[in-house]
């Protein structure tokens, strides 16, 4: 590889690595969402939504960002919360 492609790509990683540690969390991104729906909801989801995730998603997924969830980090959450 030559060197104008290798500082291309060198420069294209650090670019996907800014936009990574940019982008939210799945627990910031439900608590943005409780915030935005929470006056529409009953008293139950109002307890229930933050204690479900609390329980079982955050522990897991809760730092990850949207895009590195996959299908897996899903089933693992209900699945080892025993």
């Amino acid at each position: 590889m030559d060197i104008v492609q290798e500082r291309r790509e060198t420069r294209q990683e650090a670019k996907a690595a800014e936009v990574q540690r940019a982008a939210p969390t799945l627990e910031e991104c439900a608590e943005a969402y409780i915030r935005a729906q929470w006056s529409t909801w009953s008293e139950k989801h109002r307890n229930q939504w933050p204690s479900s995730l609390k329980r079982y998603a955050y522990p897991t997924i809760g730092k990850l960002t949207i895009a590195e969830i996959k299908p897996s980090h899903i089933t693992n959450c209900w699945s080892t919360s025993g």
